[in-house]
């Protein structure tokens, strides 16, 4: 009875320990995503800021690829705020799990 009792509380740590790397493995996951849309949005407003002001005259650019261009203006900062919001989560995660 002894040993049964031993060998439910080693699976219960393992189980436990286990859980938690996932868990953890996901929280990186998530902040990695963050930082992601963070850079990937920060280079598309860059580019559209180019593609918009500077250069849409010697590209010939249509009006639709500049109606695009500023509309990647006006969506990709909110893109950056939810990459952001999804680090500050992750950090926050992080430390709970601590």
């Amino acid at each position: 009875m002894h040993v049964y009792v031993n060998e439910v509380s080693n699976m219960k740590s393992t189980l436990k320990h286990t859980e938690q790397g996932e868990t953890t493995n996901r929280i990186q996951q998530f902040f990695n995503l963050g930082n992601v849309l963070i850079a990937l949005s920060s280079g598309a407003i860059l580019l559209a800021i180019l593609l918009a002001y500077f250069l849409h005259h010697q590209l010939h650019l249509t009006i639709i690829e500049q109606v695009i261009a500023h509309l990647v203006i006006i969506v990709a900062p909110g893109v950056i705020k939810v990459g952001y919001v999804m680090r500050l989560a992750a950090e926050h995660a992080f430390t709970f799990n601590s």
